[in-house]
């Protein structure tokens, strides 16, 4: 338990045991494509090493499904926690507990062997995420951040890519060069308020002018002024959900880790923020369309897609 307590650690907020449920309605088969779940800490060990926040170990499966049967969420995308490192074993089998609401997002390295990959496709993982910023673990390279991506890619993985602003300003030509369905995670962490937030736009959007790229739009609430309905945020949303209305998907990053504001966030906010935002028919795009055609495959795995409900607990 050393890793998990100790003055060295920063606290942040915890997540909200219980969410108000939002006014709006989802459209049925709506996605969270970003959730991160944990599992009992003495059957999934987390890596060794310092921790840059205490992971919020009652961020369980049940959890994230109960959040998700309060906002009306039917499916979803669990991204494996860097406190886990390249051990899936925590995410593996939630996949299998969840029974097809939930496809998979690995961390992928040089460590992991062709077999592995075929292993967690299996369980129904479809993408993989590289970290490129310096402020929460180690950042990869770009040049592995290709070589990585382009292994996955063989299998119809999506790559998930996290940047800030700064990462985005200074390597968007070695962005660019990234083969396969690329996302972009968390809009890049693009703040309104931030001097070089005209000069970010411009860069997302030539990257997004290649058919390849995607963007998740998630963590509004981060860079809001507000700390509640985060209505300020309006234009940013309908600003960046412009510069590619077909490969834009959402996501809560529920259990909202490394929270910097003083109150944590109720995720019912999110939902009738983006509600607000867009139009029913972009609405429908982001939350069921877009993720079907990202996640390739997804449909497939159960009934949940095509009934548009979400499976029992359990």
């Amino acid at each position: 338990m050393s890793d998990l307590v100790g003055a060295s650690i920063p606290q942040f907020p915890q997540f909200r045991s219980n969410v108000s449920a939002p006014h709006c309605v989802l459209p049925p088969g709506s996605w969270d494509t970003a959730a991160h779940v944990y599992g009992p800490l003495e059957r999934y060990p987390l890596k060794p090493g310092q921790k840059r926040f205490s992971p919020p170990l009652a961020a369980t499966l049940p959890a994230l499904t109960a959040l998700h049967d309060v906002l009306g969420i039917a499916r979803g995308v669990l991204v494996q926690p860097t406190s886990y490192g390249s051990d899936h074993r925590a995410l593996v089998d939630s996949l299998l507990s969840a029974k097809g609401r939930y496809v998979g997002v690995a961390l992928v390295d040089e460590g992991i062997s062709d077999v592995e990959l075929v292993d967690l496709h299996a369980a129904g993982v479809r993408g993989a995420r590289f970290n490129l910023v310096t402020w929460l673990v180690e950042p990869m390279l770009i040049s592995e951040v290709r070589k990585q991506a382009h292994r996955v890619a063989e299998l119809g993985w999506c790559t998930a890519i996290h940047i800030d602003s700064d990462v985005l300003l200074s390597r968007e030509a070695e962005l660019a060069s990234i083969e396969g369905q690329v996302c972009i995670d968390h809009i890049a962490h693009l703040s309104p308020a931030s001097p070089d937030y005209a000069a970010g736009l411009a860069a997302l959007g030539r990257l997004l002018e290649r058919p390849n790229f995607w963007l998740r739009l998630s963590n509004v609430d981060r860079v809001s002024r507000l700390n509640s309905t985060y209505s300020d945020m309006l234009g940013h949303i309908r600003t960046v959900h412009a510069l590619a209305p077909d490969r834009v998907v959402w996501g809560t990053d529920w259990p909202h880790v490394f929270y910097r504001k003083p109150r944590m966030v109720d995720d019912a906010d999110l939902v009738d923020l983006l509600a607000v935002a867009l139009a029913e028919q972009d609405l429908r795009r982001i939350l069921v369309e877009n993720p079907l055609r990202l996640y390739a495959g997804a449909a497939s795995q159960g009934d949940v897609a095509s009934t548009g409900s979400a499976p029992a607990n359990g």
